[in-house]
């Protein structure tokens, strides 16, 4: 298969490559970068099954030609019609054939056995029209050498496709891995973006499935460019690749439905494909506190988090803090010249002041003066931390006594020496006077949830359906505003969050979702979120009761929850 070398010359956003050494001997950029992909190919091999003598033979083939037959193909014409301008409604799941997941979410897509006809039968059987499959394309040639594809993969993706169109569900393929690329990598294992050799194999990878299925129609089959675009790409570096792919893959289908993740995870809409004719799809994982566990019923009011301390005031968090404990404390402001103070036991600590703040010193974003011009008060974007060096049962953390002496708290992290981690979100309020909402006094429960000791009903936010329908309509202007077509390609609960407020909570949101008239798919058919139940405690929903329909069995209370929403 050769490779898109002219078309990648003009990337402007990837970096040029060089053959050739530094003249003192050491290594290019280029030799390091292609040490790197080779490094990681060769691991990868060796996950691979064993290529018989007869693939070798073929590894030469064109992979622009599938193996479906003319007969399934005119077949895909009997599923709904689908465009950029119009979805049909589709209700789907996820679909990893990862087994037990022995690599936690690092080896997306083609494990052994790879997809089976059985699990799309299923998927079918139960109702369900949609599936979002990811892959990794590092399985798809062998030693990341597009002259050495790996055949059984792309011959099983053929199968895929084809078992699709004979059950009636689509297939939407999105590539969740790729070298330099997974949505759980670090900003520095992130290097798609950086390294041209990586981006020349993941433009080839999709330009070769784009030739591969031309003939397929988008009624069968949909390309979900990159799972989960994160935030340190950068939105305009991101979107530039999105229209650069698109072209690539208009080149052999001028109308092939398109799909892009929106950015930061798929939380922020991308107003740079506006217009492009790519589909933008929402992945929504919130609230956290619920998928977490930390809620325990839905809907739940939560803690009220007053974020201000007067004077006087002590922001109050009970519980066993032992020593060691790390604590962030987020500040918003703070009165000139007012000391911040936490108090640990019987331990004190002092941790800042600042009498004569400056507009970009320390943190600090704005300055407030009297009528002399006089500092009064300053708002920061600032963190303190401190560890705490005797085990205590309060954490109190309070400006020091003061005229005018007031503390604006955006929050605190707390981090026990277990490797426990424990947020408090200050609550954000409108049009309230903080001095009358008493300070916060919070008890850290030993599983991580959160007591309010004075609840606030008055003031205290809710987890509900009208937040779900707050959250979600941003979406929904988004869309209609900028005419983009948009639906919910991710969603789901674990099997470790509180099972009744999880139902409770996929009810609400299926409910909004359908007053919004999108399609949706849940997150997984089999694995930590799924619907079907998995090989291992750690893929079963405790609390579920599962029932055997057809070949596997099925969580019955989240089943009839999402059934009613077919």
């Amino acid at each position: 298969m050769r490779r898109l070398v002219a078309l990648l010359l003009s990337f402007v956003m990837t970096l040029s490559l060089t053959a050739c050494g530094t003249e003192n001997g050491e290594n290019s950029q280029a030799d390091l970068d292609a040490k790197s992909v080779s490094e990681e190919a060769e691991a990868m091999t060796q996950q691979l099954p064993e290529t018989s003598k007869e693939e070798e033979e073929n590894s030469t083939v064109d992979l622009g030609t599938n193996t479906i037959s003319e007969e399934i193909k005119a077949m895909a014409l009997e599923l709904p019609e689908a465009s950029a301008d119009h979805l049909p409604n589709w209700h789907g799941l996820e679909y990893e054939p990862m087994g037990d997941y022995p690599d936690g979410y690092r080896n997306y897509g083609f494990a052994t056995p790879g997809f089976t006809e059985q699990d799309v039968k299923n998927v079918s059987d139960l109702g369900f029209n949609f599936l979002r499959v990811p892959l990794n394309t590092k399985f798809f040639f062998a030693n990341a050498d597009v002259n050495q594809p790996a055949i059984q993969y792309w011959e099983n993706l053929d199968e895929l496709i084809s078992w699709g169109i004979q059950y009636k569900v689509h297939i939407s393929l999105v590539v969740c891995e790729t070298y330099g690329h997974n949505c759980t990598y670090t900003e520095e294992e992130s290097t798609l973006f950086q390294n041209q050799q990586q981006m020349d194999l993941f433009v080839t990878f999709w330009d070769t499935v784009a030739k591969r299925y031309a003939d397929i129609p988008n009624n069968a089959l949909s390309f979900n460019l990159l799972n989960e675009p994160c935030d340190y790409i950068g939105e305009d570096v991101y979107c530039e690749m999105a229209l650069h792919l698109a072209e690539v893959i208009r080149a052999h289908t001028p109308d092939r439905l398109i799909i892009s993740d929106m950015f930061s995870w798929g939380k922020e809409p991308l107003e740079g494909l506006v217009g492009s004719g790519i589909v933008q799809t929402i992945h929504c994982y919130e609230p956290n506190a619920l998928h977490s566990g930390e809620l325990e019923e839905w809907p739940s009011i939560l803690p009220m988090v007053n974020s201000h301390i007067y004077g006087g005031g002590h922001f109050t968090l009970r519980g066993d803090f032992p020593a060691g404990t790390q604590a962030e404390i987020y500040i918003n402001g703070v009165a000139a010249g007012a000391k911040i103070l936490l108090c640990a036991g019987e331990k004190e600590y002092e941790l800042f002041e600042e009498s004569l703040p400056e507009e970009g010193k320390n943190q600090c974003v704005n300055v407030f003066v009297d009528e002399n011009g006089n500092p009064v008060y300053a708002n920061y974007d600032m963190a303190l931390h401190v560890t705490l060096e005797q085990d205590a049962q309060t954490i109190e953390i309070y400006p020091s006594e003061q005229e005018g002496s007031v503390l604006d708290l955006g929050g605190v992290l707390l981090r026990m020496p277990d490797g426990r981690e424990v947020m408090i979100e200050s609550t954000q309020l409108e049009d309230a006077d903080m001095e009358q909402i008493p300070v916060t006094d919070l008890t850290i429960e030993p599983n991580g949830s959160i007591t309010d000791n004075q609840p606030q009903t008055d003031y205290a936010p809710s987890y509900d359906r009208n937040w779900l329908k707050t959250y979600f309509q941003r979406y929904a202007d988004f869309s209609e505003e900028t005419g983009t077509t948009i639906f919910l390609n991710e969603f789901g609960v674990p099997v470790t969050a509180h099972y009744e407020a999880s139902l409770a909570y996929m009810d609400d949101l299926l409910s909004v979702v359908d007053e919004f008239g999108w399609s949706w798919c849940l997150y997984d058919y089999k694995g930590p979120f799924g619907l079907v139940k998995g090989t291992n405690n750690a893929l079963i929903r405790p609390d579920a009761v599962y029932e055997k329909m057809g070949d596997c069995e099925v969580d019955q209370g989240l089943y009839q929850v999402v059934k009613a929403y077919f």
